[in-house]
This record gives C-alpha cells, sequence and structure tokens, in this order.
C-alpha cells in the first residue's frame, strides 16, 4: 500500500458513510443509528451550544439557542419510532422551563442507560442508550460508554520509557460485537471497557501548594525572628538579657528559665518581657521537638499568641504570626490558619509590607480553599488589592481548587476554557492537575490526557504524578488505543509509582486487561495474575475504592475460566449491602451470569434438578435484578418439562410470557448466547417442546411453521422437522430434514446430553429401519469413531450409543461375508458396555464370526459356553444348539 493511501480511503468511507446516512432523511440537527446492542444519537451542534444532562429516567437537553432546541424537536418528531430505549419526548417552552428551552426524554425503564460525549474531530454530541448499564459521571464509573470512529486530533507524546507516540483517539461502540464490520482492530480479540476493571472513581482535588517559610517539624519561631545579642555593656539589664539569650543558644533551658525569672523578680514587667516570654515559648517548643512531647507544645503557641497580640514590634509579631499560620495549617485547623492568615495580612498593610502582604493573601486563599468557601474565594479574588498582589495563575489555581472540591465540574472547565488563553510560560501543576481530572470526570477524554501528560512532563517530581500516569493508561483503555501502548503505559505507572495505592491499582487494571478482556490469553498472560496479590505490609486494603476493584477483578477471573461455583463461592462474600446501588448492580449482573452459567451446565448434562434447584435459591438474589435473560428461562422451562413437573414449566411459560414487552439484557454477556433465538422463537420452542411430549403432532407442526415464518433461516427449523416424523414414522422425511441440519449445525445451539441422544437416535434409527444397511453401517461408524465427544456421562447417551453400535454390529452380520470386521466391533462392544443386556447376542454372533475365518475351535468353545450360561436367554442358546448340530453333522460328513 502506497503511503497516505490509508487516509484517502479512509476520506472515502467518510463519505460514502456520509452520502448514506444523507439518502436515509438525517435531520439538520439528529441522526439516529441503530445497532444490535444499543442506540446511537449524533446531534450535530457546537459542543457549548448544548448541556446534555442525566436525571433519574430522564435525559435533559438544554440550550441557550432556541433553534437548536427547535430543529432537535423537529427531528425528534421525525425519527420518532417504537425502541426499547425510550418512550417519548417533552417540550418545555423557555417560559415553561424558566428560563431556556428544554427538550425532556423519557427512558422506557430504570434498565436503559445513557451516555454522552463530544467528539470535536466530527464537530457532533454522541449519546449511546443501552441496557443493564449504571455509571454516574461524577461518582466511582464502573461502566464507560464509547463511540465507533476514530477522532482526527493527535496528542502530544505520551511520556513513557520508549515515548509511545500517541496516535488518533480511536473510539468504540459500546457493546459492539467483534464479529461486526468495521471492528476496531486496536481491540480484536478482547472484549470491551466493561468486561475488565470497570470501576473508577475521582481522585482528590490537588490543594495548591502554600510555601509556610518554616518547617515547624525542626525549627521554631526564632528560625523567623532570630534573637540578636544585647549591648551587654551598656548596662546590667543588658547584661542579664544577654545572659538569658546565651543560655538559650547552648539549649540549657533550665537555667535560662531562672535567669529570667531573676530578671522579672528584679526589673519587673518592662519593655523586655516580650523578649522573655518570646525566649521561654521558644525554648518550650525547641525542649518539645527535643523530646516529641505535644502537650508543652500548645502553652508555647498559647504564649506567643499573646505576645503577637500586644507587641509593637512589627517582626517579631510578623514571625509569630507566620508561625502560627504553620502551626494551625500542619494540624489542619483551617479556621485559626485563616484568623492568623488575616492577622498578618492586616498587619503587614499597615507596615507596608506587601511581600507578607501577598504570602498572607495566599494564606487565606488556600484556608479558605481548604474549608471549600467557594463563594467567599470569588469575593475575596475580585478585590482589586488581591489581584495586585497575586499573579492570576495563583488566584485561579485557588478557584479551581475549591469549585473541584465542591463538584461544579462545569465551572472548572468553563474557568480553564475562558482564562487558559492568557497564560504565558509555565502552568501550575494544580491548574493542570485539576482540570485535567475535570475533563476526565465529565468523560472528555482527549482534553484529560493532554492536560495529564503535561503535567506529567512538567511536574514528574509531584507525587500525584503517579496518579497521572495512570489516568492516562486507563484514558488509553477506555477509548481503546492499542493494546500494546495501554499495556505499556500501565507497566509504566507500576515502575514509577512510590504510591502503593496508586500502583495496585495500575496492577489490577494490568492484569484485567491481559487476562479477563483478552479472550484468547497465553500462560504468560495468565501469569500476570500474580499482581493481584495483595501488596500491603499488613495485607489490609484501607482504600475502598481498591477493595471494590479488587473484588470485580478477582470474580470475573472465575468468570472467564468458566469456575462457576467458585465465582458463586466468592460473590456470596462479598459485602454488596455496604456498597453504593450502581456498585453492587454491577455485582449482581455479574452474578447473573454465573448462575446462567451453572445452569447451562448442569442442563446439558441433562441434571434437571440441580438446574431448578439453582434457580430457586439465585434467581431472586440475582436473575431478577437484571434485565430479561431469555436463555436463562428457557433452561429452567425445559427442565421442568423433562422432569415432567408440568406445573412448574408452565409457571415458567407464564412468566415467559409476560416478558415480552420488556428489553432483553445485552451485558453483561459473559457466556456466548445463541444468535439466532430470540425470546417470541424460544416461547414458540417451549410450547412445542410440551406438544412434542404430548405427542400433539398437529400443534407440534403448526409451532416448526411459527418458526419458520418467524425466522426463515433458522436450522433448528430442520431438527424439529425430523424429531417429528422420526416420532411418527416417517423415515425417510426424517432422515432428510436431520441432515439437512447436521450439514447446517450451528455450534450456538443449546442441546442437553438428552436432545443430542434423542437426535442421535432419531437419525439413526430412521435409516435403519428404512432398510438401508450399508448406509446405516456408514453412518453409525462415523458416529463411533469419536467416543469421546458422545460419551458425556449421562446414562441415557450410553445406552443409545449401546443401541447404535448393536444395530450395527447387527447390519455388519446381515451384510454378508464380513467375519473379520464383525469380530472387531463385538470385540469393540463387550468392552465398551460390559454389563450390556446384549451380550449374549455378541457372544453368539462373535462366535459365528470365528466360525467364518475358519477358526473352528474358538467358536465351537464360545458356542458351548452361551449354552452354559443361564444368563443367556432360551432363544439365543437355541440357536448356539443348532450351530453345534450343524458343526457335528459337518464333521460326520468330512
Amino acid at each position: 500500500m502506497k503511503k497516505g493511501s490509508f487516509n484517502i480511503n479512509a476520506t472515502l468511507l467518510v463519505f460514502i458513510f456520509s452520502f448514506f446516512m444523507l439518502q436515509e432523511g438525517r435531520g439538520e440537527v439528529l441522526s439516529p443509528e441503530k445497532f444490535n446492542t444499543h442506540l446511537r444519537w449524533n446531534i450535530y451542534v457546537p459542543q457549548d451550544k448544548l448541556v446534555i444532562e442525566k436525571r433519574l429516567g430522564k435525559l435533559l437537553f438544554k440550550s441557550l439557542d432556541t433553534k437548536i432546541i427547535d430543529d432537535l424537536k423537529k427531528d425528534l418528531e421525525a425519527t420518532k419510532s417504537e425502541n426499547p430505549y425510550l418512550t417519548n419526548f417533552t417540550y418545555l417552552s423557555p417560559e415553561e422551563a424558566g428560563g431556556s428551552p428544554v427538550i425532556q426524554i423519557n427512558l422506557k425503564t430504570d434498565n436503559v442507560e445513557a451516555f454522552s460525549f463530544y467528539r470535536d474531530s466530527e464537530n457532533k454530541y454522541i449519546v449511546d442508550f443501552w441496557i443493564d448499564e449504571a455509571a454516574p459521571v461524577n461518582a466511582p464509573q464502573p461502566i464507560i460508554s464509547r463511540a465507533d470512529e476514530p477522532a482526527k486530533k493527535s496528542l502530544k507524546k505520551v511520556v513513557v520509557k520508549k515515548e509511545i507516540e500517541a496516535q488518533k483517539i480511536e473510539i468504540k461502540k459500546v457493546g459492539e460485537d467483534k464479529s461486526e464490520k468495521g471492528f476496531d482492530k486496536n481491540l480484536a480479540g478482547y472484549r470491551d471497557f466493561r468486561y475488565g476493571a470497570a470501576f473508577f472513581w475521582d481522585y482528590k482535588a490537588l490543594m495548591p501548594k502554600f510555601d509556610q517559610g518554616i518547617n515547624i517539624e525542626r525549627k521554631a519561631p526564632d528560625f523567623l525572628y532570630p534573637i540578636k545579642d544585647r549591648e551587654f555593656q551598656k548596662d546590667e539589664k543588658e547584661a542579664h538579657l544577654q545572659l538569658s539569650t546565651n543560655l538559650y543558644r547552648k539549649a540549657k533551658y533550665g537555667l535560662m528559665y531562672k535567669s529570667i525569672k531573676l530578671y522579672e523578680q528584679k526589673y519587673g514587667n518592662d519593655a523586655n518581657t516580650d523578649l522573655n516570654e518570646y525566649l521561654k515559648a521558644n525554648a518550650i517548643l525547641m525542649e518539645n521537638l527535643k523530646n516529641g512531647n505535644s502537650e508543652p507544645e500548645k502553652m508555647a503557641i498559647s504564649m506567643l499568641e499573646g505576645i503577637a497580640e500586644r507587641t509593637k514590634n512589627y517582626d517579631m509579631a510578623k514571625a509569630i504570626l507566620k508561625y502560627s499560620i504553620a502551626y494551625y495549617m500542619s494540624k489542619n485547623e483551617n479556621i485559626k490558619s485563616l484568623t492568623y492568615c488575616k492577622k498578618l495580612y492586616v498587619k503587614s498593610k499597615e507596615n507596608f509590607d506587601y511581600e507578607e502582604s501577598k504570602i498572607a493573601a495566599e494564606g487565606i486563599l488556600n484556608s479558605l480553599a481548604a474549608l471549600n468557601q467557594a463563594d467567599q474565594i470569588s469575593d475575596l479574588l475580585s478585590e482589586k488589592t488581591i489581584q495586585k498582589l497575586l499573579g492570576e495563575q495563583t488566584r485561579i489555581s485557588y478557584y479551581i481548587f475549591v469549585n473541584l472540591n465542591l463538584g461544579k465540574i462545569d465551572e472548572v472547565i468553563r474557568t480553564w476554557e475562558e482564562k487558559s488563553k492568557n497564560f504565558q510560560g509555565a502552568i501550575d501543576a494544580t491548574i493542570l492537575f485539576n482540570v485535567a481530572e475535570s475533563y476526565f470526570r465529565r468523560g472528555k477524554y482527549e482534553n484529560a490526557l493532554k492536560l495529564y501528560d503535561r503535567f506529567n512532563a512538567d511536574y514528574s517530581f509531584y507525587t500525584e504524578s503517579a496518579k497521572a500516569r495512570l489516568r492516562m493508561a486507563l484514558i488509553f483503555e477506555i477509548i481503546e488505543k492499542p493494546v500494546k501502548e495501554t499495556l505499556a503505559l500501565y507497566k509504566y505507572a507500576i515502575d514509577r509509582s512510590q504510591d502503593l495505592n496508586v500502583r495496585y491499582e495500575a496492577q489490577i487494571r494490568y492484569a484485567a486487561l491481559r487476562t479477563i478482556r483478552n479472550l484468547n490469553p497465553s500462560k504468560e498472560d495468565l501469569e500476570s495474575r500474580v499482581f493481584l496479590k495483595n501488596p500491603f505490609p499488613t495485607n489490609k486494603l484501607v482504600d475502598v475504592n481498591l477493595k471494590k476493584l479488587l473484588w470485580l477483578v478477582r470474580l470475573r477471573t472465575f468468570i472467564v475460566s468458566e469456575e462457576y461455583r467458585k465465582a458463586l463461592t466468592y460473590l456470596r462474600v462479598i459485602p454488596q449491602t455496604s456498597m453504593k446501588p450502581f456498585e453492587a448492580r454491577v455485582f449482581e449482573a455479574d452474578g447473573a451470569e454465573v448462575i446462567y452459567g451453572l445452569l447451562k451446565e448442569y442442563y446439558l448434562k441433562a441434571d434437571y434438578p440441580e438446574v431448578i434447584r439453582v434457580w430457586e435459591v439465585y434467581k431472586e438474589k440475582f436473575i431478577d435484578k437484571v434485565a430479561l435473560d431469555p436463555e436463562a428461562n428457557y433452561i429452567v422451562a425445559k427442565s421442568y418439562l423433562n422432569m415432567g413437573l408440568v406445573d412448574g414449566f408452565d409457571r415458567i411459560l407464564t412468566e415467559f410470557e409476560t416478558f415480552k414487552e420488556q428489553p432483553e439484557k445485552t451485558f453483561p454477556n459473559w457466556i456466548e448466547r445463541s444468535k439466532y433465538r430470540d425470546l417470541s422463537l424460544l416461547l414458540v420452542e417451549l410450547q412445542l417442546s410440551r406438544n412434542i411430549r404430548n405427542k400433539n403432532w398437529n400443534d407440534a407442526n403448526a409451532n416448526v411453521r411459527s418458526i419458520e415464518a418467524k425466522q426463515p433461516g433458522n436450522n433448528r427449523i430442520n431438527y424439529y422437522d425430523g424429531i417429528i416424523a422420526f416420532q411418527q414414522k416417517k423415515y425417510k422425511e426424517a432422515i432428510t430434514s436431520l441432515e439437512k441440519y447436521f450439514v447446517a449445525k450451528n455450534d450456538n445451539d443449546l442441546f442437553d446430553s438428552v436432545e443430542v441422544a434423542e437426535l442421535l437416535r432419531a437419525y439413526t434409527d430412521s435409516i435403519y429401519e428404512s432398510g438401508d444397511l450399508n448406509r446405516f453401517i456408514k453412518v453409525s461408524k462415523a458416529l463411533l469413531s469419536d467416543t469421546n465427544s458422545l460419551n458425556d456421562g449421562t446414562a441415557y447417551m450410553n445406552s443409545i450409543r449401546e443401541r447404535i453400535h448393536y444395530l450395527l454390529i447387527e447390519s455388519i452380520a446381515a451384510t454378508g461375508d464380513k467375519s473379520f470386521e464383525l469380530e472387531g466391533e463385538i470385540k469393540k462392544f463387550k468392552s465398551y458396555f460390559k454389563k450390556s443386556l446384549y451380550q449374549g447376542r455378541m457372544n453368539y454372533l462373535l462366535a459365528m464370526a470365528l466360525l467364518g475365518l475358519d477358526r473352528v475351535v474358538e467358536g465351537q468353545q464360545m458356542l458351548n459356553q452361551i449354552v452354559k450360561d443361564e444368563t443367556v436367554s432360551d432363544y439365543i442358546k437355541e440357536l448356539a444348539r443348532s450351530e453345534l448340530s450343524f458343526l457335528k453333522l459337518k464333521e460326520r460328513k468330512i
């Protein structure tokens, strides 16, 4: 392929796609697309012109541009049709909505979920509707939907060991079938994101760093306001003060205290009282740092605060206030730190110390941000003095931080998009991280990826860079970039993270992608599950979000390994009742699949009592919590019918019929279902099974014709025609229909071992009864050649195999001189079916085969054994005696 040909072809495909969309009558604003698994709306409007909000059971479209809402209303009316996701929509005029016009979409059931995002490359919103999905945008999110076309915007280089070049974002449809034409090649062989480590949660907003000017774990206030030497030659007072100062410097705090006490007794309260108190407070703090005693610390702080209130020495007061601010900030006593920041701000302004005013102003912002006081921050930032003291990025960093903390995501994004155009040079770390997190929470992954990338490039020394690296890997996984690149980013996050929580989250997601989403994991892939081992020294996970993610991934390792009993045992100990509803729902949905796996496993083995037991025990806990699963209900109904429990069958059938209007389950489907059997067909099949069991052939034939009318290409029509014809002894018709079925057999057909056995019996008996022995021999040999696949351990299948093998031997015996072949088949039969009722007949035919091979002595011995064997029927004994008599006559003649 020539360079550039891919882009030309892609452009051509986009043109053709657009042409057909226009031919289908796409409106000016709205263009719907229907998929097997979901409904998609493409809404062609500028991103800032439309707001889409999800509320309980509703989806709201708002815009200040009334024309957009009016056009959307017209398109909705033009495209209105029945679907399992929506019921209707309501238009609210500006007067009714109390402002701008609103379109309200009413979702059909609580199981319907919607997810929207904007694709810049095509200037459109994408809204996906699907069944059985739950993921609030501003909360820990188990499931995220995605789009199907590659976005055109390129990204910066992602900082990894080999600097993976970020390619054009390629995003896939929700629940897209990997067999569908045009499936994203990056994800070929992998389940979509919802099937992996599907929980993720909000990271805490990054607080702007405030330089307190002192490390209170090592320093006392004298670091900010040093105690200077006195003019000790001046007079006795100064000499005494110098003595106290020297004792302080030598850390002889006891002697210093005595010296100060003598000074106070001698001179009383004078101009040096504040200095002496300052010495005492510093001594207490230094002794406290040395011994780790926390009690005297409060006394020292109280002493310092008293000095700051009364002293006329600005430098001393400034030092004490700065120390107090640092102290209270370290204790997270934000109200007190705010109080002292305000005091420092007032004193510094009174003394025209604008450098300290700047520090105090930022301290006020820091304390207000810690208290989530968005309104007060907004008011403070509007003051001209603050605007002069603090740089624009500093002011905006606090505003963004507190709004993100309060969940005002749109305000954060609005502020960034409005103000970032004026930023010059390096951008504040907290702005980059917090805006990236806001974009991530809103599902605007391209925007988030760029900012996380820039944060890592400029601020890799921040501890939060580990979270940014992990977010980048997670975004790659969500938007379905090539798996190799995503795994490389997860590895990088694991290798470079010093935060054990972040590293473990990366390990869990890495193992999930390689071993759960991967449809065909290799031995090396499965070895990566060692990453799920708890790395914490106490072996106890504290982070509740990590716990839930780990539980989900471990449960899913059992599911993909088809270890359904282990999965159910593990699921029962997960505390779902303590989870948020949408989180518990994910486990319930996976639990429903575990139950379906057990039902199918028991059903295929014809263990019908166990099918019914599992259904009755777990139906309410799991099955009823998710959307309708037609095949699970079908399995249970057939099990009741096969056990002859008609009342149970009728109950399930009645419930089944009431489900016609309900949407069927599309996610999660860990276990493959038949693509050719929808709810209406399964209902007809259940009625058909009952009619076959009751030998109501006319009704049974009517059921088959009903299936044919609904789905003409359904291969099960041939199966049922063959079974019905066999039961009516129309052997040639049965052979024709069953051979059509075998030729076009679908691997997804759900047959239990009894049905498979009945199928083999119907086919082989029909050929045998038709009298075509040569054909019967050929067919039965083919069926019996792979004994392992036929022998599923059930008694009924074993009896059918025994019958086919017996009829094969009889057919060989009836076709002429094939004694050698007959001997071999009989010996196989005797080894396979040692307790067979046909043993006497087999021994007689074996004796005849030996005689046919001129092994007369062996043949006579076998015939004599038959005559003496009390378990052999009289009829077989008579045949053996006749043959022995014939041999005697033959000997005399010779």
